[in-house]
């Protein structure tokens, strides 16, 4: 054999042992890969998943701290909204709704303060309430944006006791950049799914696929397990490799993901990499070995020197480096510190942020407290106001004044007898600081004029105030003047933020005040067109109940007419559909009967006579007389009951109803039992009809008096609910108030009042 066949021989014994152990590099480097990759997945997954969880905190944190606003215990719910807003302007958040425990709107960001909101609350709404904490909905669209929205809820506790629930909706186009924040290769996806696997986030192509269930084998997974790996096919139909992790906290699940595709053809770029790799070994040798090891320790030590800048917080160098994965990695850690300064400056400017709203609360705490102040006009509101901010600022003048044609004058003030001030007097508005308030519109703070820019004002001159601070007052979008805090000492400190905010916002009160002095007459005159439109509408309720009892009638008649035509040819249930049309149509009829009787309670233009209540309670029992032996009711009557000045139908109606009432609503373990009591109260005679029935919750008592309001079921007790409406107006036509108080055993007791020296009415 020749010797280059020997030589061949000997490289191919060399090679194939070579390419053999390479084969089985790649196997198990696939292996390895694909195990990285997984633990790679799962770590995402955990990432993506507490990246996701912070955000909600957070939003859950904004709600806690809006919660401990002391608006909400103040029933201050136009300052509350405003807070909301002030809260939304530094957060993505697109809008925060304040609920009544009933689920009732009182507050919503998207709606102006005192506009009508809905009473139909959402399902989670019933979840925070049954459970007492905070819950975060599953993905639905928003009434009003029309845009794919998820919303937290917390319950507001006061004294261990909920108040209020307040959601805040999330806008889920926000959740997809934040999956993008990780930088993780493009090929991957990353999806949020909520409790229902709905998806409310997605790295690929979000916008046709948000809202979408996810696929039968993601939607087992994600709702019967915490965490796992799954091998699926995405909505598209491309198969991946995926990783999910599902928060414990919210139920919401993210899953990230790597086309199997990748995968292989990792597979294949590693085998080819790895032939290759084996065979330049087998050729290159050592010689080669020396040259790259020289050529990798150079860049190696840079890295070691950028790490150790770093980690002493110095840039790193931005020199290139010879190996492209060396520079790589010198990329990468430029961009983390990058990242690291980027957090350290993030989490500096949320510490100044937060102190900021720390002030701003204490302003607004300060000014509930003004708010709140009683007084007996607007003007001496006015006063004690300017005292608290004197106290407040430690500045013993305060002045609220008018400016008109350069001419300052005092509306009103407080300050030390030495002063020299009263209300009216006028000034050269020149000469003053409110000048510089109102050119510059915004608050002015000057806590040492004599060293300041203002030293050579004639204010300090003449005045010789040295420390001051005013802001503008604005009346209906029109400047009035400023109010304003000064002494003739320095104040010994710089005016902060919290300062200028507190005035600020004082200004804004006091407009306010001046604003509602000038509507009173607006106010008499709303008034009065309020009780023209309620006649109006009395008679617009008497008109329409006649003319919609005759349709009423003519489907009764005929549905009666098609029932004898047909016969014993109707079946049962045939039967039992015309049974309910024709109770609706009676039970509307009757609707409409006592919208007619609402419309009239009242409303009698009859003058008032003397009118004797023992001879109206006597017809009244007259009319009940066969109820009453049906309930074998006891009627316990008080020995005497004065004459009042009334009408004699409609007080009889009054005792009519609220004695029916009593037996109606009777407890059916024991005895029927109805007192009346009459006794003197000051200038009105009050009365009560007391029973020992079933009784209203205290909190429903209110409500039991709005019209068509039922406190229980139709099938265990007939009527309409507006039996308690009429009674409301009729007592109140008399001059009297009407409420309900405990009765008898746990039963009801209906309360009046009725004049005692009323003057027959013409």
């Amino acid at each position: 054999m020749r010797i280059h066949k020997r030589i061949a021989l000997l490289v191919v014994a060399c090679i194939l042992p070579v390419w053999l152990f390479v084969g089985y590099l790649t196997l198990t480097s696939f292996q390895r890969g694909r195990l990285d990759l997984e633990r790679a997945l799962a770590a995402a997954a955990q990432t993506q998943l507490r990246v996701i969880e912070r955000e909600i905190a957070a939003a859950e944190a904004t709600l806690r701290a809006l919660a401990s606003s002391p608006t909400l215990d103040q029933g201050d719910y136009a300052a509350f909204h405003r807070q909301a807003l002030d809260v939304l302007r530094q957060s993505p958040r697109l809008n925060i709704v304040l609920l009544s425990p009933e689920g009732a709107q009182i507050v919503n960001t998207l709606q102006p303060y005192g506009r009508s909101l809905p009473n139909n609350p959402a399902a989670f709404f019933f979840e925070v309430r049954d459970s007492g904490k905070a819950v975060l909905s599953d993905l639905f669209v928003g009434p009003l944006t029309k845009r794919p929205l998820a919303a937290l809820a917390i319950p507001v506790f006061r004294d261990g006791r909920m108040i209020h629930v307040m959601t805040v909706s999330l806008d889920t186009e926000h959740l997809t950049p934040i999956l993008n924040e990780e930088g993780y290769p493009e090929s991957w996806a990353a999806a949020v799914f909520d409790r229902k696997g709905t998806i409310v986030a997605r790295t690929w192509e979000p916008e046709k696929y948000v809202g979408l269930k996810a696929g039968p084998v993601f939607l087992d997974a994600i709702t019967s397990s915490t965490r796992g790996l799954i091998d699926a096919a995405t909505l598209e139909g491309i198969h991946v490799l995926a990783a999910f992790s599902r928060s414990e906290l919210y139920g919401w699940a993210v899953a990230v993901a790597v086309p199997k595709q990748i995968l292989e053809a990792e597979l294949r770029r590693t085998l080819w990499i790895n032939l290759a790799a084996g065979a330049i070994l087998l050729l290159l040798g050592l010689g080669l070995a020396r040259w790259i090891s020289r050529s990798i320790t150079a860049p190696v030590q840079a890295l070691i020197a950028s790490a150790e800048a770093i980690g002493h917080g110095e840039p790193v160098s931005a020199e290139p480096l010879p190996l492209r994965e060396v520079e790589e990695v010198r990329h990468a850690l430029a961009r983390a510190a990058a990242l690291i300064d980027a957090r350290t400056a993030e989490r500096d400017q949320a510490r100044i942020r937060e102190f900021d709203l720390r002030q701003q609360h204490h302003s607004l705490r300060a000014l509930n407290d003004i708010a709140a102040l009683p007084g007996a006009d607007s003007q001496s509101q006015l006063v004690q106001s300017l005292r608290l901010g004197a106290d407040h600022f430690g500045l013993p003048i305060g002045i609220i004044n008018r400016v008109d044609n350069e001419v300052y004058t005092i509306v009103c003030h407080c300050s030390p007898a030495s002063a020299g001030l009263s209300d009216g007097q006028t000034f050269d508005l020149a000469s003053t600081y409110a000048e510089l308030t109102l050119e510059a519109e915004r608050v002015l703070a000057i806590s040492h004029a004599s060293q300041s820019e203002y030293a050579a004002h004639p204010c300090l001159i003449r005045f010789h105030l040295e420390a001051y601070i005013g802001a503008p007052i604005y009346v209906r979008g029109i400047c009035f003047g400023t109010v304003s805090f000064s002494s003739v000492k320095p104040l010994g400190r710089d005016f902060d933020e919290a300062d200028k905010e507190f005035v600020l916002l004082l200004a804004r009160w006091i407009g306010t005040v001046l604003e509602r002095q000038d509507s009173d007459a607006a106010i008499l005159s709303a008034r009065q067109d309020l009780e023209r439109s309620n006649a109006e509408l009395e008679r617009f309720a008497y008109i329409a109940s006649h003319d919609l009892r005759q349709p009423l009638r003519m489907v009764s008649s005929y549905l009666g007419l098609i029932k004898r035509r047909l016969g014993e040819s109707l079946d049962a249930e045939l039967q039992e559909f015309f049974g309910y049309a024709m109770d609706g149509a009676k039970r509307m009829d009757q609707m409409i009967l006592d919208l007619l009787d609402y419309s009239r309670a009242g409303t009698d233009t009859e003058p008032f006579r003397a009118v004797s209540l023992s001879d109206a309670l006597a017809d009244a029992l007259a009319n009940l007389d066969v109820p009453i032996k049906e309930a074998a009711a006891a009627i316990e009557l008080p020995p005497s009951l004065p004459v009042v000045q009334g009408h004699r139908s409609e007080l009889v109606r009054l005792f009519q109803n609220l004695i029916g009432n009593a037996i109606k609503y009777r407890a059916p373990e024991r005895p029927c039992r109805v007192e009346i009591h009459c006794q003197a109260q000051g200038h009105a005679w009050g009365l009560a009809i007391r029973d020992n029935g079933i009784g209203i919750a205290p909190d429903h008592r209110e409500k039991a008096f709005q019209i068509f309001e039922r406190l229980t079921s139709s099938q265990t007790h007939e009527g309409t609910g507006i039996g308690l409406s009429i009674c409301r107006k009729i007592v109140e036509s008399h001059g009297g108030r009407v409420w309900i108080e405990d009765g008898l055993d746990g039963g009801t007791s209906l309360c009046f009042t009725l004049p005692r020296d009323a003057q027959p009415r013409d």
